[in-house]
C-alpha cells in the first residue's frame, strides 16, 4: 500500500500528459468563471469553484489513469499523481500569466516558506486521498465496485 514501486515502474509520458491536459482544463474554467465574474454570485463563490475543479480533476485524474494502466493506482501513486496534476496547473496557470497578464512574479521570501507550502500541499494531498481510499472500501462494503 505504501510503495512507490508500482507507479515508478509503470511511470511514462501518459502520466504527465493526461494530468497537463485536465491542468489545462482547470484553467480554461477558472478563466470562464473570471469572464463571468461581474455577476456578484460568482465573484463571491469564484474561489469555490476554483478549489472544487481541482477536485473534480483528480477524481477524473485517477480514472483515466485507471483506464491508461488497466489497474488501479496505490496510495502513494495517487499522492505523485495528484502532485504532478497541482504542479502542471501551477506552471501553466504561471505562464498564463506571464504570457497575457502581468508578468511572472513569485512572492517567496525564503527556502523555509517554500518548505512549508509544500509541506501543506502534501498533506492535503495525503488526507484527501485517505479520504477516497476510505470512500472506495465503504463501496466496496456495499459491492458498489468504483474503480
Amino acid at each position: 500500500m505504501f510503495s512507490t514501486n508500482d507507479f515508478m515502474r509503470a511511470l511514462s509520458y501518459r502520466d504527465f500528459f493526461s494530468p497537463g491536459c485536465l491542468a489545462l482544463l482547470v484553467v480554461a474554467l477558472n478563466e470562464i468563471v473570471s469572464y463571468y465574474s461581474n455577476d456578484e454570485w460568482i465573484r463571491v463563490n469564484s474561489g469555490r469553484f476554483g478549489l472544487t475543479f481541482i477536485g473534480i480533476m483528480m477524481v477524473v485524474n485517477h480514472a483515466m489513469y485507471f483506464y491508461e494502466h488497466k489497474r488501479p493506482n496505490n496510495y502513494i501513486g495517487r499522492i505523485f499523481s495528484d502532485f504532478i496534476l497541482l504542479v502542471l496547473y501551477s506552471a501553466i496557470s504561471k505562464l498564463k500569466q506571464f504570457l497575457f497578464e502581468t508578468g511572472f512574479s513569485i512572492n517567496i521570501e525564503n527556502l523555509g516558506v517554500l518548505l512549508g507550502v509544500l509541506l501543506v500541499i502534501f498533506f492535503f494531498l495525503a488526507v484527501y486521498e485517505a479520504s477516497i481510499a476510505l470512500l472506495k472500501r465503504l463501496f466496496r462494503l456495499f459491492r458498489w465496485q468504483i474503480l
